[in-house]
């Protein structure tokens, strides 16, 4: 505490003060980029389960911060996962989903940051050789999942999730393809789910 003439300042309480204005203020932006990547393996996807592969996994939200941890936005993901067809290797799947998210971060104001989310929208499919097994159309999908960050700034989080995107659009199946052969057997069935691991930062600005 110091005093000047019969005026007292508590010098402690101030510190704490000045310490907790500046812990709430770390909290106080209005606009929030987020961007990971990371693997993805299919879940329920193929016939044969020797024919499931590790895939990449790609995802980007872009959110306004709404108070008390709560955010909500835009965002969009993409997946890539391998197959080889019955014609030879060098076969994919490709997987997106985009539409609106919300996030919720427990301990807003900390260093060590858990959080979740939810997002629904429009999902599609598609695979290197339609040919083969049929073409994927879009509809409705749904993501969902949990992570952890360190916040290394003010405005900078670094840290690392996991989720899991259901993605059942409807699946057209033209039986013998063009060629007169019959429908590859490892080609992927209707798409499932798919689960992945990603590494991603968030900014925050404003």
């Amino acid at each position: 505490m110091t005093c000047v003439g019969f005026s007292c300042v508590p010098v402690t309480a101030w510190a704490q003060s000045t310490e907790t204005a500046s812990t709430n203020a770390t909290e106080s932006h209005a606009l929030e980029v987020l961007a990971e990547v990371g693997f993805a393996i299919p879940g329920s996807w193929y016939t044969t389960p020797n024919n499931q592969s590790l895939g990449s996994n790609v995802s980007g939200s872009l959110l306004g911060y709404l108070g008390r941890g709560w955010s909500l936005g835009a965002a969009v993901e993409w997946t890539r996962l391998h197959w080889t067809p019955h014609a030879g290797p060098g076969a994919h799947v490709d997987t997106w989903i985009i539409g609106p998210e919300v996030r919720y971060t427990f301990n807003p104001s900390g260093r060590i940051l858990p959080h979740a989310y939810l997002g629904i929208g429009l999902g599609g499919v598609s695979q290197s050789r339609p040919s083969l097994g049929g073409e994927y159309a879009g509809g409705p999908a749904a993501r969902a999942g949990a992570g952890v960050d360190l916040r290394i700034n003010r405005f900078l989080r670094l840290g690392i999730s996991a989720g899991i995107t259901v993605m059942p659009p409807s699946y057209a199946d033209h039986g013998v393809p063009q060629g007169g052969e019959l429908q590859d057997p490892q080609s992927p069935e209707a798409p499932g789910n798919v689960w992945s691991l990603r590494l991603g930062g968030r900014g925050e600005f404003l």
